[in-house]
């Protein structure tokens, strides 16, 4: 049996030290399930290889088991991360040495790293589903809004018919963004993106303000709350549909689409960007606009060329 605890001390745990963290620290329950899912994997590791007293070099062989199992660099890293933190949680509360310190964590490229689509691809992507069904026209109305308001998976699963409202004369819809436990910022909901919404829910047959505005049809959650993964899969069954299979397309370069559009067709100033997107930091909405500032006529350099002139 696997061991997390490398040093003696009067500190009793209750159950498993796990447990003990993912109660002690102040996240949201995604983030508390992210680090079970991650550390559970940790935990599964160290019982296969009958690690008994993890150390330095046990946290260095994890993390190249990690990479061998195929996991990108970003994985690697989230992976590690959490184990990080599971011991700088031990440290402190006087249970083990922090045996992650000096352990180098894998370099992640910087820039974004999904692609965003081109207009012509995303009215292409609109048009294969059926609006005459319930599951055509509630695909159709999730794509739609992820399109047209840069949603995220996680803001379209948490958001409540309800959530639609009026505010100062506009049509809005109230999100409870990553890392939020509020419904405090809100997207405008424009004609071409509330009517899909308002049709699919004609045929759903369902005005009850505290229901989930996109609910799943399967047998096994018929009328629940439709997940981040099936969201993710709703759009990425219709890329492929349209010939658009690549591991760089998913469901969220509808939002990295809708960024782009607005930088590059709108005019949208960054810091427009950032409230649009709801970032925290404008570095990450500088992150979506990476690939509109380095192409086409409007890059620095051909900018500076028009300020120099030509060549003599």
């Amino acid at each position: 049996m696997y061991c997390l605890i490398t040093t003696e001390n009067q500190y009793q745990i209750k159950s498993n030290p796990i447990d003990d963290f993912l109660t002690d620290i102040d996240v949201s329950d995604e983030t508390s399930k992210t680090y079970q899912r991650q550390l559970r994997q940790f935990t599964e590791w160290l019982e296969q290889n009958e690690i008994v007293k993890p150390d330095h070099h046990t946290i260095i062989r994890y993390r190249e088991y990690l990479f061998a199992t195929g996991r990108s660099q970003t994985t690697v890293k989230a992976y590690l991360l959490a184990t990080q933190h599971l011991y700088g949680w031990l440290e402190d509360k006087g249970l083990s040495a922090n045996i992650t310190r000096g352990v180098r964590l894998p370099k992640v490229p910087s820039g974004f790293r999904k692609d965003y689509l081109e207009v012509d691809q995303a009215r292409q992507l609109l048009s294969v589903f059926d609006r005459n069904s319930l599951q055509g026209a509630r695909d159709f109305a999730i794509t739609n809004l992820l399109l047209r308001c840069g949603l995220r998976e996680i803001e379209v699963e948490r958001a409540n018919i309800g959530d639609i409202k009026n505010h100062n004369g506009q049509v809005v819809l109230y999100i409870q963004g990553k890392g939020m436990v509020t419904k405090e910022d809100f997207v405008i909901l424009t004609p071409d993106s509330l009517e899909p919404i308002q049709s699919y829910l004609k045929i759903r047959g369902e005005t009850e303000i505290k229901n989930p505005l996109f609910a799943s049809i399967s047998n096994n959650n018929c009328n629940g709350r439709l997940s981040t993964r099936s969201i993710s899969r709703i759009v990425k069954t219709a890329l492929r549909k349209i010939g658009l299979d690549s591991p760089r397309l998913t469901c969220h370069s509808c939002r990295h689409s809708s960024i782009t559009w607005a930088r590059k067709y709108g005019g949208s100033t960054p810091e427009e960007l950032q409230v649009f997107a709801r970032h925290r930091h404008l570095s990450v909405t500088v992150s979506y606009c990476h690939n509109v500032d380095r192409t086409g006529k409007n890059a620095p350099e051909y900018k500076i060329d028009n300020i120099l002139g030509k060549m003599p």
